[in-house]
């Protein structure tokens, strides 16, 4: 399958942000590639990944700032190695970059405000952390964040948010404050947004070509354990792409176009998926099968698989190229 991204929808969409962000691009720039950051990187502020091996690689294309927001404290050598600047939220994690470390190393401490995965839950946690940073001599905590759980009760989160600032800052003075959760209001009152599903929608086209076209009487099947069968003599086509390449093995019903007419999956398998025909197509034909925002919305509902998780799936044998 050919993954195709353009790369002037991706910059519209980043020109269109009126506000300072990070732009997270982890795993694999959420399945678009890196290859993207160099085309990016006169617009953000600083790039997000979620582990020390991503920042490695992203340091090789970008001397922006990188924010890693599950560092392991067994890599606290990488983050002071490569510059990158971890989100932390225990004590471990303090003392092994300090041990780690030959210069000051700018972290900044992460909070907890309703997710439950990363961050101190607590004031006295926040406090402690602070503390022992200022003990530390070459630990420098220059930025606070958090990563909201939902945009329904984003402003009850906003407040815990706030008291830990508050806290923080007392003791710290001004930091960097950022936080992230897609579609929350009212977070542009923070210094810096991290953003990710926003940046990358309509970005995205998802092709390949028939490999076969067939015809089934009625009552033949086709597919793993005869999941089609043909109600009545039917056209088929088997299209490259299969599971291992990112199209879910439930995507039955979803619509791919060919010769710009929908044909709906009926079967998927590893390495293809079959298509039943509405018009006459040929072996090669193009198909599309994702062709912006929508075609992924409309394959999350038929997969129950949010975007994020479809975007990250084309892989195997997915060929990327970037148009501008």
């Amino acid at each position: 399958m050919d993954c195709v991204v353009k790369i002037s929808v991706l910059r519209k969409n980043l020109l269109n942000l009126k506000y300072p962000y990070a732009l997270m691009v982890k795993a694999n720039a959420y399945g678009h590639g890196l290859s993207l950051v160099k085309k990016t990187e006169d617009l953000v502020c600083a790039y997000g990944v979620a582990t020390e091996q991503e920042g490695v690689k992203l340091r090789s294309l970008t001397n922006k700032p990188i924010l890693v927001t599950a560092p392991s404290v067994r890599m606290s050598k990488i983050c002071v190695d490569y510059a990158l600047t971890p989100m932390v939220s225990n004590p471990l994690q303090l003392l092994a970059l300090n041990d780690s470390a030959s210069r000051l190393v700018k972290v900044h401490l992460k909070v907890d405000s309703g997710m439950g995965r990363f961050g101190t839950k607590t004031l006295k946690e926040t406090k402690s952390m602070i503390k022992l940073a200022d003990k530390l001599d070459k630990i420098k905590i220059s930025g606070i964040c958090t990563h909201f759980a939902s945009t329904i009760s984003a402003n009850s989160q906003m407040e815990i948010f706030d008291r830990h600032i508050a806290l923080a800052e007392f003791y710290t003075g001004r930091l960097l404050r950022h936080a992230a959760a897609s579609g929350t209001q009212g977070i542009d009152k923070y210094d810096l947004r991290r953003i990710g599903f926003s940046a990358y929608s309509n970005v995205l086209r998802v092709k390949s070509r028939v490999a076969s076209v067939k015809t089934l009487k009625k009552g033949e099947t086709a597919g793993y354990n005869g999941v089609f069968e043909a109600k009545a003599r039917t056209k088929i086509a088997v299209v490259y792409g299969g599971y291992a390449d990112g199209i879910p093995r439930n995507a039955i019903g979803f619509s791919v176009k060919i010769r710009d007419k929908k044909h709906k999956i009926v079967a998927v398998c590893m390495d293809i998926f079959i298509v039943e025909l509405t018009t006459t197509v040929e072996i090669d034909d193009e198909v599309t099968i994702i062709n912006g925002l929508k075609s992924i919305e409309n394959l999350s509902e038929i997969t129950q698989r949010i975007p994020y998780e479809l975007y990250v799936g084309f892989v195997g044998r997915c060929k990327f190229t970037y148009e501008e």
